[in-house]
């Protein structure tokens, strides 16, 4: 499991635990920068004037 913030986090797997270190780092940054996957939640959309 990688943290960037409290608020965000995710898990990575792979034939190591190097590669699983890699994926998780990577989902993490994709998070930040708001790329989507399968794996990750819509974003809430906040409509309030």
């Amino acid at each position: 499991t990688i943290e960037a913030d409290p608020i965000i986090s995710a898990m990575g797997t792979g034939r190591s635990k190097k590669d699983a270190k890699h994926a998780a780092a990577k989902a993490v940054l994709d998070k930040l920068i708001g790329v989507s996957n399968e794996n990750t939640e819509a974003p809430v959309v906040n409509n309030i004037p």
